[in-house]
């Protein structure tokens, strides 16, 4: 039944058969097109709600005392939007006792038919005029409650999925002959486009990993997967530091397992292209001896104990463009209180400066290296830490432009004796 009655809610039966009541509805017949008269009792009301569904408008009619039910009708009515004029009785018209719902049009009984006649058909036509409102309100409303209700599903399955990413990521490993491991890892939402992995290669040699898929959110996110999985794949089944060793296989250098997952990577294009950037270096625990490949990837940091920064650069195109693309191996020995810093392009968005007082950012600005300029203080654990904390401060901290990633390796103890003499400069070897 649709809202286009005029209910006429009495606190008694004597109400609504006052001699006013009946002059103002026929006063209504004569100057408007009556709508039906519906006459109820608060008691029907209040057991049966249903009924107020039929309401276009309501007029409700007192004659007992201040201890009827009159303020559960008008609380149901206002629920529903209906508009609603309220009589009291002579006697109780002046009593600051009765305070009602804003909603409520209250005329005592003194006023005439004409009066009373006129308020019934600005009621009316106040439903009149709402109802279509209402109706896109409640439309407006149900639309509103699926969107909640998608958005809360999608929240879900992305924090899932963000779960699931971490858990393909490697616990922390322990110390191996004096090399500890630290990372820092902040999706710029749920999930990343960024991915580390640690896997140990045998002859106490650890394999680190890392890649920056190019694009954000999911697909970037689901891209990664393919890159852990070719690199994994690529390292002759290496499994993570503190597991058993591998019995078999000839470790890759740093620069045929590049060429590998780039190969892989082209390989599942599917008609769009699809590019990465990645570091992968493989570091002997006993001998500290290093060797390192890139593809397009920021160049690794060394740390040393005197403060002095050194750019472990390397040639390497993008993972994912050239099928035949080979990549170069960089060697390098480290020694005692030395550390080394990769990390993911991010920290060049995390880090801008405002160039020569002109009042404009730049980014992929060089001098965000001076923020780990520090990074030597404390021990590795502090000094992500504190790196952190300078994230924290910089300005959109809470919604970061890029995924931010680093991965922390410190050298704590004295390299072997044939190893320690061994100072040769960086060398590189093609392959």
């Amino acid at each position: 039944m649709g809202r286009n009655a005029l209910l006429l809610i009495g606190s008694s039966p004597a109400a609504l058969n006052q001699d006013y009541v009946e002059k103002s509805i026929q006063r209504w017949v004569k100057d408007a097109v009556r709508p039906p008269i519906v006459p109820l009792s608060m008691e029907r009301v209040l057991g049966d709600p249903l009924l107020l569904n039929q309401a276009g408008a309501a007029w409700i009619i007192l004659d007992g005392q201040a201890d009827s039910p009159a303020e559960n009708v008008i609380g149901l009515l206002a629920e529903k939007r209906v508009p609603m004029m309220l009589s009291l009785p002579e006697d109780l018209a002046t009593q600051d006792a009765w305070q009602f719902e804003e909603a409520v049009f209250l005329t005592p009984p003194p006023y005439g038919p004409e009066t009373l006649s006129a308020c019934l058909n600005m009621l009316w036509h106040q439903n009149q005029a709402s109802q279509p409102l209402l109706r896109e309100m409640e439309m407006l409303g149900a639309q509103h409650n699926g969107a909640c209700a998608q958005i809360h599903k999608m929240d879900e399955e992305m924090r899932l999925a963000a779960q699931l990413q971490r858990e393909l990521l490697p616990p922390t490993p322990p110390v191996v002959h004096g090399i500890e491991f630290v990372t820092l890892f902040r999706p710029a939402s749920y999930v990343s486009g960024d991915v580390y992995d640690l896997v140990s290669l045998g002859d106490d040699c650890v394999g680190i990993f890392l890649a920056d898929a190019v694009g954000h959110g999911v697909p970037a996110a689901m891209m990664t997967v393919f890159i852990l999985q070719a690199f994994r794949a690529s390292t002759q089944e290496g499994i993570r530091p503190g597991q058993a060793q591998p019995t078999d296989g000839r470790t890759l250098s740093p620069g045929e397992a590049m060429f590998r997952i780039n190969r892989q990577l082209i390989g599942q294009h599917s008609g769009k292209i699809r590019t990465a950037t990645a570091l992968y270096a493989v570091l002997d625990c006993r001998t500290h001896r290093l060797s390192l490949a890139r593809a397009g990837h920021p160049a690794p940091l060394l740390l040393k104990p005197d403060g002095t920064v050194q750019s472990l650069e390397v040639d390497g195109p993008l993972l994912g463009v050239f099928v035949e693309a080979h990549f170069d191996s960089l060697q390098c020995q480290l020694h005692d209180g030395d550390r080394l810093l990769f990390y993911s392009d991010g920290f060049e968005l995390a880090f801008p400066k405002i160039d020569d007082g002109s009042g404009q950012r730049k980014f992929f600005n060089p001098q965000f290296l001076e923020e780990f300029d520090d990074l030597i203080q404390g021990n590795p654990q502090q000094a992500l830490e504190k790196l952190a904390g300078k994230l924290d401060q910089q300005i959109g901290s809470l919604n970061q432009i890029d995924d931010l990633t680093a991965l922390m390796v410190g050298v704590h103890a004295q390299a072997p004796a044939e190893a320690a003499q061994s100072q040769a400069p960086l060398t590189k070897i093609s392959v």
